[in-house]
């Protein structure tokens, strides 16, 4: 009667009257037959006529939504771990770098250690003469040595002192443009001393154990210490020598000369 037009939301054949969901369901055996009034429902009725679950319809856009909130989630949680680790590495190396001495106190004890070497060298080639020249001398019994021809007033007091006959070991001036060093030479190579002289500084010495001064007072060499010897007063270096002598050779085991 309308010309055989259908409405499509009708969902009716030209050949049947029933919907389309129902006359699958009567194909299926699950709706009613030709003849049988049509069941007109939701989708879901029909679903269950069918045997199973209608779809359950969401948004698109929902479970997308959630995925990135997890993942999200979890690259927070890695980045907070993260976090602890760097943390914890940091103080890890400040503890180290506090163990490891600084280059400039490294270079400096490498130099004081070369300063001590270089000193412990000096003092072992002196035991070593001074031990060579004690086996070779021995005891020299009781006759009174004899300074050497020419020596100086200050080197013949020396000698009477028991100090003659040349030194161990000779001094040899470490600055000659200083006449203290010069004339302290000149004086030590005129005896016969075991103990040898060593220079700290201008007018500075140390004379074995003995730190002294020396100075040029009169045209003369004059030595002070702070031991108390001479009352602390400049006296003359043969005397300083003959005082201090006896004792140094005692300290380092080396035979006295009569």
């Amino acid at each position: 009667q309308d010309g055989g037009w259908r409405a499509p939301c009708d969902l009716f054949r030209r050949d049947d009257s029933r919907p389309l969901a129902v006359m699958a369901a009567s194909h299926r055996g699950l709706g009613p037959t030709r003849g049988q009034p049509p069941v007109y429902g939701d989708a879901a009725a029909i679903s269950a006529a069918m045997g199973r679950a209608a779809p359950v319809m969401t948004q698109p856009g929902a479970q997308v939504d959630d995925d990135l909130h997890r993942e999200v989630d979890q690259l927070r949680a890695e980045l907070t771990r993260r976090d602890e680790v760097i943390d914890h590495l940091e103080v890890e190396l400040r503890r180290v770098s506090s163990m490891i001495p600084r280059d400039g106190e490294v270079v400096a004890l490498r130099e004081e250690c070369e300063v001590k070497d270089s000193r412990i060298q000096e003092l072992t080639r002196e035991v070593q003469k001074l031990r060579r020249a004690a086996a070779t001398r021995g005891t020299a019994g009781a006759q009174s040595p004899r300074s050497p021809r020419g020596a100086s007033p200050q080197a013949s007091r020396v000698a009477r002192a028991g100090i003659a006959d040349g030194p161990v070991a000779r001094y040899h001036a470490a600055n000659q443009a200083d006449p203290i060093d010069v004339r302290l030479e000149e004086f030590y190579n005129s005896t016969s001393s075991a103990i040898h002289f060593q220079r700290i500084n201008k007018g500075l010495y140390r004379f074995g154990s003995t730190e002294v001064e020396v100075e040029i007072i009169n045209q003369k060499l004059m030595a002070r210490t702070e031991n108390g010897w001479n009352r602390g007063k400049f006296g003359p270096i043969d005397k300083f020598m003959a005082a201090h002598e006896p004792s140094e050779r005692s300290r380092l085991g080396i035979p006295g000369e009569s």
